[in-house]
């Protein structure tokens, strides 16, 4: 790859990514994904297949304010397939050293690390921590991104936005999102950078047939039927939305980064007009010190949902059958649940890097997730059964050894 990348031509640049990753999960009761886009997770096993990717990238720069950009990324999906896919397809435009404009399938700039999210060798974790990544799984917009940025004294100010159309599939199915807006400020001074962000996606979502959403949508019409929910018809209506689901997102990430001492962390907030995509907030702070080609690690966080209760009102015959009262208990349970699930979990994470060169790392990590509500707490990324026959006591641990290189 370096021989054909030095025969090209200066304003042709060919490179690429990747990530050989090694995962266990140690309960036999709770399913851990390392990442929610993919259909696999762990249950007291080992796995190879949870951060492993590989990526190229192509990037053109002629003379003149035009340029280009393609990257593929293959990675294991929501629906095992490796196959790769478009991550970058875009044509750009800079009028000036100030302004830069991309029309076509560019990064989505949403959180602090969105724009190297899969590039997990410019992390300083294994993977970006899900207490806050989790939130928005989008990556890239199909449409026009912008970014303008100029010096200020000692810094730099950059505000960059967005408009346009995306998907992205997750273990809850396919979201489409045929209308997507967002807009950040980011400020750069030395070490430190701060990142204000605001995002705006509106989409639906198609949920696989059989998964947990469609039954559970398929037993809500039962009941209504079947007279044994007095506003399963209205709540269907009004908090069950699949279309045209609207998701307002506020972040804040800063990092301080001096070459020997880091610092990181970001919180954000997700609102939500529907109960099956429920809002959620979480944070996470990331400390760590660089010692000669070592650096050790440690990462607090938190998620939790923000919902409103859903209250179906369930109504018990007098002489319900056995399929009757097996729905009503399903429905219960949702209720209980929140329907998405009391998903409240913290996380602490311990990790080292290992710089093996100058274009390869080796990340050794441990994650401790403890959920707080043992019952209806399960969620895409701590899968177990819920209600009180659960058998999992709400800690699990996984442990993660990643080669990452660049080339």
């Amino acid at each position: 790859m370096q021989v054909r990348a030095e025969a090209l031509p200066d304003w042709v640049k060919l490179d690429g990514f990747g990530t050989v990753g090694v995962y266990h999960a140690d309960d036999p009761n709770a399913t851990v994904r390392s990442d929610i886009r993919t259909s696999t997770g762990a249950r007291n096993e080992t796995r190879f297949d949870a951060d492993s990717l590989l990526a190229v990238q192509l990037k053109l720069r002629p003379a003149g304010p035009f340029n280009a950009g393609f990257q593929l990324i293959s990675k294991k999906e929501v629906n095992s397939s490796h196959r790769p896919r478009v991550q970058w397809a875009y044509l750009g435009w800079e009028p000036s050293s100030e302004i830069n404009i991309k029309l076509g399938r560019a990064l989505a700039p949403v959180f602090l690390m969105s724009d190297y999210n899969d590039l997990y060798y410019a992390q300083i974790s294994a993977q970006p921590p899900g207490q806050v990544y989790s939130n928005n799984s989008i990556t890239f917009n199909d449409g026009v991104t912008g970014q303008w940025e100029r010096h200020f004294g000692e810094g730099v100010l950059g505000i960059e936005g967005y408009y346009g159309k995306t998907r992205v599939d997750v273990s809850l199915g396919e979201i489409e999102v045929p209308k997507q807006m967002g807009l950040s400020a980011k400020w750069t001074s030395g070490p430190l950078l701060l990142r204000l962000g605001y995002s705006r996606p509106k989409g639906g979502l198609k949920p696989f047939a059989g998964n947990s959403v469609d039954q559970f949508l398929g037993l809500v019409r039962d009941a209504q039927q079947m007279g044994l929910c007095s506003n399963c018809n209205q709540v269907y209506r009004e908090r069950f939305k699949l279309t045209d689901v609207v998701n307002k997102m506020v972040s804040l990430g800063f990092s301080w980064d001096d070459d020997t001492y880091v610092v990181q962390g970001e919180w954000v907030s997700r609102k939500s007009d529907s109960a099956i995509l429920s809002g959620s907030g979480g944070w996470y702070l990331l400390g760590a010190r660089r010692i000669g080609d070592f650096t050790p690690y440690l990462v607090l966080g938190s998620l939790k949902p923000i919902a409103e209760p859903v209250d179906l009102r369930l109504t018990t015959p007098p002489q319900a059958t056995t399929d009757q009262m097996a729905l009503l208990s399903a429905l219960a349970a949702a209720n209980a649940a929140n329907v998405t699930g009391q998903y409240h979990r913290d996380q602490l994470a311990l990790g080292l890097r290992w710089e093996l060169s100058s274009n390869m790392a080796l990340k050794l990590q441990w994650d401790h997730y403890k959920i707080k509500n043992r019952f209806w707490g399960s969620s895409n990324k701590v899968e177990f059964r819920m209600g009180p026959q659960s058998q999992f006591d709400g800690k699990v641990s996984t442990y993660t050894a990643n080669l990452d290189f660049i080339f």
